[in-house]
């Protein structure tokens, strides 16, 4: 009865546990997500998970203010869990879920401010605003998500492609120290 809203839309519960989903793209790329839940129990996995990770994608609910500050918490304490994680560069996609459904009439930069996004160093962030609500039965949900992974590829490859300039630097230094006579092997006696 009443009201006008959408009916049909249930609340995801949090994630318990772990989830693993791969997405089939054009183009014959793979995608594939690992979905961890926020309990201490499973911190140890994070860092794990972190270390071979491309790209993180952090959910927060935009709908929700009172659980900005716990989100920020999080999203700090797991960008430092592993020093090796937080010197990585690997990028950070946040997104604002349930943007359709805030009713606080605040702005997305006052999200920003909240989870002190300005604080990351060492990660590339973007924040996208996501909405999984359909509108009717026969409408896809917010073209948003949509949006979303192919930032997500974008910031992945732009990672990629860092990294592979930084391996090339390396070995064109690690030459270069090799012919100048300091490098390993040289009768240098340092």
């Amino acid at each position: 009865g009443g009201g006008g809203g959408c009916s049909s839309y249930r609340v995801p519960e949090p994630t318990q546990g772990i989830h693993e989903t791969t997405l089939e793209l054009r183009g014959g790329r793979r995608l594939t997500l690992v979905e961890v839940g926020g309990t201490t129990r499973l911190l140890p996995l994070w860092s794990r998970l972190l270390r071979i990770a491309d790209a993180v994608v952090y959910v927060v609910d935009f709908a929700d203010p009172d659980s900005w500050a716990e989100a920020r918490d999080r999203l700090h304490g797991f960008l430092l869990i592993d020093r090796s994680f937080a010197e990585s560069r690997v990028p950070v996609l946040l997104l604002a879920a349930k943007a359709d459904a805030a009713r606080h009439g605040r702005p997305a930069v006052s999200l920003v401010r909240e989870l002190r996004l300005c604080r990351i160093r060492h990660h590339r962030w973007h924040l996208q605003s996501v909405s999984a609500a359909r509108r009717r039965d026969d409408e896809p949900a917010d073209k948003s998500l949509g949006r979303a992974v192919r930032l997500l590829l974008r910031l992945v490859d732009d990672n990629r492609h860092w990294k592979r300039r930084q391996r090339r630097l390396q070995a064109v230094r690690a030459a270069f120290s090799d012919r100048s006579g300091s490098g390993p092997g040289s009768d240098s006696g340092c």
